[in-house]
């Protein structure tokens, strides 16, 4: 089964938090920033995958949209000038992503060292339990995004072949999709090789925010079932109890740490991404209305794919708020009571470390939640209002 979960590890064969990142670190091989040794079975596959992205996709996408606008704007319809006015953005977003986060990724191999020292205070069986369902959400989630990307790309090449085009006209002087058949397939196979490296892009810079956020929000879990635990059993001492508080306040510093590494990566990202899937909505709700029927079905994806970019990790990010807010209520109600006065004023300590959330923020300024998606969604009916009043409509087809 594709989703079943592999019980070797690099470590002892045990599971570890760092198996949920598997599927991710293949797409992240695939566009050249994890590249295997050529010791390694199908190295070759990785190596022309990253060729690919980095050569059709960061290089000749962008130079053929610019070509396109200044060739042959004028002769497009209004259909091909809001299918093209997309792309650039989009296109723009993942290599800027891309570009951010390659130059802070050291972050992230010190962010999978603190996830080793947190699976080393949680080995337990029901712990294991819950990292093992870790992996499988995280995986699952991974094959969901491929599925949708893909899924688009799918559709915008079928939508464009049914109308007899490529999907985004890019520039290439030595093809003529309408000279001939063989020229109009091969022109829409090298446009879909290089959308294929911005969708990879798009895949990894989209994915990692709710996978290490996932994993973040089960090791609070983890913490939340150990406070619960405290004192629990009359057959420890008060020494190993006060210990296990102790593993409890070490913890919380470690998914603190975690949360402090990752932060600034997903600061910049996500506010690179919310400001593209703004843009891209409020041109996609404009463009419905002049579309046919076939580039309508292939908008109203778009739309659904655009909208996954952003929502899932703003829900993810809104539970991650409730889950700390539980954290200091449970750890208020914990078995305290009688305990020994060394224990209480750690615990006291420990509540007011817990009353700050672990919390992500867009560009250090606007606090990542579902508020934030209904706002952006609200910024792209404003756009398709103010079409609507200004009469953009008519003046477009005229």
């Amino acid at each position: 089964m594709i989703l079943k979960v592999s019980k070797k590890s690099a470590q002892g064969g045990l599971l570890r938090t760092c198996d949920s990142l598997n599927y991710f670190n293949y797409s992240k091989r695939c566009i050249g920033w994890d590249l295997p040794s050529r010791d390694s079975p199908y190295w070759w596959f990785y190596y022309m995958s990253t060729v690919s992205v980095i050569g059709m996709g960061y290089i000749y996408l962008p130079f053929g949209l610019v070509m396109t606008g200044v060739k042959d704007m004028h002769k497009f319809s209004i259909t091909d000038l809001f299918t093209y006015l997309q792309a650039p953005v989009n296109s723009l977003s993942a290599i800027t992503k891309a570009i951010i986060i390659y130059f802070m990724r050291k972050r992230f191999f010190k962010v999978h060292e603190v996830m080793d020292r947190m699976d080393d205070l949680n080995s337990g069986e029901e712990d294991k339990g819950a990292i093992q369902k870790c992996i499988k959400d995280c995986r699952k989630v991974t094959i969901i995004y491929q599925m949708i990307y893909y899924g688009y790309l799918s559709s915008a090449v079928l939508g464009a072949m049914a109308n007899r085009s490529t999907p985004y006209h890019l520039y290439n002087p030595y093809i003529n999709p309408s000279e001939s058949l063989f020229e109009f397939f091969v022109g829409n196979v090298i446009e879909s090789i290089a959308t294929n490296g911005i969708i990879l892009t798009n895949i990894v810079t989209d994915v990692y925010t709710i996978v290490y956020v996932v994993v973040l929000r089960t090791h609070i879990d983890l913490l939340k079932r150990r406070i619960e635990n405290l004192r629990s059993d009359p057959d420890k001492s008060e020494d190993e109890n006060y210990d296990e508080l102790v593993k409890c306040v070490k913890a919380h510093r470690l998914i603190i740490e975690y949360a402090d590494l990752i932060r600034p990566v997903i600061s910049n990202t996500v506010f690179v991404q919310l400001v593209c899937t703004g843009l891209l909505l409020g041109l996609s709700t404009v463009s419905i209305m002049f579309f046919d029927i076939v580039d309508r079905l292939v908008t109203v994806y778009y739309s659904m794919a655009i909208l996954s970019q952003t929502f899932p990790f703003c829900y993810t990010c809104e539970s991650l708020l409730d889950d700390c807010n539980d954290l200091a209520v449970i750890l208020l109600h914990s078995k305290w009571i009688g305990a020994e006065p060394r224990f209480r004023k750690t615990l006291v300590l420990f509540m007011h470390q817990t009353q700050a959330p672990v919390s992500f923020t867009a560009c250090g300024v606007v606090q990542i939640g579902l508020d934030t998606n209904i706002k952006m969604v609200k910024f792209a009916f404003s756009v398709f209002t103010i079409v609507q009043e200004m009469n953009l409509m008519d003046k477009f087809k005229k």
